[in-house]
């Protein structure tokens, strides 16, 4: 399709399944003054009718008080159950003698975040098969977080060759306001240790469709590296991110930015919330619905209690 004349600026590119059969895939592309633009090809996913959660009953930040079924709890509110059906989720642990590696292009692959070493040694050792996954047309949403209180350290890659660098950041910068993940957040991001790391190689690997969403506000000092990133490999797609995102379903800092009502908290358990409804190619409400509980005050609390 040739579009001419289209003024200057930033656009999200949409392609939708009128049958909806396939998730819809977008892309942001910045077009230049007089520019001829060519954007990159999109490849249209599976509608996800089931859902897979790999962690280890004793992680997912169960020391602080975080529900081993965080996850789920999620997926329940939203209409799912528990179960190895279609609209069902179900868990499954990796540090196992013989671990379940089946998977289906209708399934959605989530890897929980902070898990314990043995977790990360498995999937590094079977790291071929979520691969393949994605690159035949499934789908993942892996929460990269790791160097948590299970003191597990992934060295591996995801899907496509993408790692990051170990790095805690209580700041991060929203990058891209208009996609529905991030739909009229703050233009910033508090929390302890708000991600552990940033994504540092995307330049020099086999990945294409790329969109960054957060990135860290601080970095290393040269470089400020995207912190939850979106994109695709081959036919299948990753959605990953180095925030915490299940520890800040029960804890987080209880100030909100200014101009706002919903405390860092619950910002970014909304920011779960959306990325598992947008994953799922479910509506994905744009509202920022204010926090119940009381906040100390529109500012920054410095001393409030960590994570790791």
């Amino acid at each position: 399709m040739i579009n001419q004349n289209i003024p200057s600026g930033t656009y999200l590119l949409l392609a939708q399944d009128v049958n909806k059969e396939y998730q819809p895939a977008n892309l942001v592309i910045t077009v230049g003054e007089n520019e001829v633009k060519t954007s990159e090809m999109m490849i249209l996913t599976k509608v996800i009718k089931h859902v897979i959660i790999f962690r280890e009953n004793s992680s997912a930040w169960s020391q602080a008080g975080v529900p081993t079924t965080v996850i789920g709890d999620i997926l329940s509110s939203i209409g799912m159950t528990e179960g190895t059906g279609q609209n069902q989720y179900e868990y499954r642990e990796l540090n196992v003698e013989n671990p379940n590696l089946d998977f289906n292009l209708g399934n959605l692959v989530i890897i929980e975040g902070d898990q314990p070493q043995g977790f990360y040694d498995v999937y590094t050792n079977n790291k071929n098969a979520f691969d393949n996954f994605v690159y035949n047309g499934g789908t993942i949403f892996w929460i990269a977080c790791d160097m948590g209180w299970e003191n597990g350290n992934f060295s591996s890659t995801l899907p496509g060759g993408v790692n990051w660098r170990d790095a805690y950041e209580n700041y991060n910068d929203i990058v891209y306001f208009e996609h529905p993940i991030t739909k009229n957040f703050p233009a910033q991001l508090y929390g302890n240790y708000a991600s552990h790391g940033g994504f540092n190689n995307l330049d020099s690997i086999n990945i294409s469709n790329l969109m960054v969403y957060v990135k860290e506000n601080y970095g290393d000092g040269s470089s400020q590296y995207p912190t939850y990133i979106e994109y695709r490999y081959n036919m299948g797609r990753v959605l990953a991110t180095t925030t915490p995102l299940e520890w800040y379903v029960v804890n987080g800092p209880t100030s909100c930015p200014e101009g706002y009502t919903t405390t860092y908290k619950d910002l970014f358990k909304l920011m779960l919330v959306r990325s598992l409804r947008y994953i799922m190619n479910l509506d994905v409400s744009p509202d920022i619905p204010p926090s119940a509980e009381e906040v100390y005050s529109p500012k920054i609390k410095t001393n409030l209690n960590s994570h790791k």
